[in-house]
């Protein structure tokens, strides 16, 4: 966010609070007494404008490539000197869609989804395997929800935070309309964080996955008619290692100027 919003020397300052709260930090304890201090310091870098107000391109497919500072400095760039925010998906969100599959998986055996109705069967079967593996799960899946809550919370105070609450369960249904639930891995969740783009608010996507690999193909394959049809910008990247070629940045440079024209189409129909 701050490439894009931040004042010059901004990145630098932030490189400083992290180093400062890293020195203080050796045990939870310390992290947990350190970290309101640290968000209260990332709420005072100064900036040029509220993150609010830029257009946003999520990032989603292969969860090591798109947090790679080496596959995506030179990308990641050329979007923010146009004032567009590459948002990655959070890694919290593939932690909770490995806590909800398996819960999906075992309310589906008793014809059902996970929620009350599910809750409740799996109570009248508490001493049972499957009564006491879907309780298990769900409690694995109500922490992780509860934790999520509770840094984005306090990291809200930053003003940096450009995205909602991670909905797993809308994105692992919508995806489920594509692809089959059992296969298991970042093919479905990316599928359902592209069709759910448009209504989190954001105004294009790109998808980046390693060289040769199936469910980014099959993800390309899915999203982009869906993305013709919704009018959603995407650009699709598969990287094979190296720096990111120049008929990459080619189609990056389109990319760009379709996010900016739909972030404007938008922003006139919101007003």
């Amino acid at each position: 966010m701050l490439r894009v919003v931040g004042e010059k020397g901004t990145l630098d300052q932030l490189q400083t609070e992290w180093e400062r709260f890293a020195r203080k930090t050796r045990s939870l304890d310390e992290f947990h007494t350190t970290l309101p201090t640290f968000v209260e310091r990332l709420a005072h870098l100064p900036r040029t404008k509220d993150p609010q107000t830029c257009p946003r391109v999520v990032v989603a497919g292969d969860f090591f490539t798109r947090f790679s500072s080496f596959f995506m400095d030179g990308v990641r760039d050329l979007y923010a000197e146009r004032g567009i925010i590459l948002k990655p998906v959070d890694l919290s969100e593939l932690f909770l869609y490995v806590a909800y599959h398996p819960m999906a998986e075992t309310a589906g055996t008793w014809g059902m989804k996970p929620g009350g109705l599910a809750l409740a069967k799996a109570c009248t079967r508490m001493f049972q395997p499957e009564g006491k593996e879907y309780l298990q799960q769900w409690m694995s899946y109500q922490t992780l929800t509860r934790e999520e809550a509770h840094y984005r919370a306090l990291f809200g105070k930053t003003g940096l935070l450009v995205a909602g609450p991670n909905t797993v369960s809308s994105i692992f249904e919508k995806g489920a309309e594509h692809v089959s639930p059992a296969i298991y891995g970042e093919l479905l969740p990316t599928v359902g964080k592209g069709i759910e783009a448009a209504r989190e608010g954001y105004d294009g996507m790109l998808v980046i996955g390693p060289f040769n690999c199936l469910p980014y193909r099959i993800s390309e394959a899915i999203l982009k008619p869906l993305s013709i049809e919704q009018g959603m910008p995407l650009l699709t990247y598969e990287s094979d290692g190296y720096a990111v070629s120049p008929s990459v940045l080619r189609q990056v440079d389109v990319h760009i100027q379709q996010v900016l024209e739909h972030a404007a189409r938008t922003h006139v129909t919101q007003t």
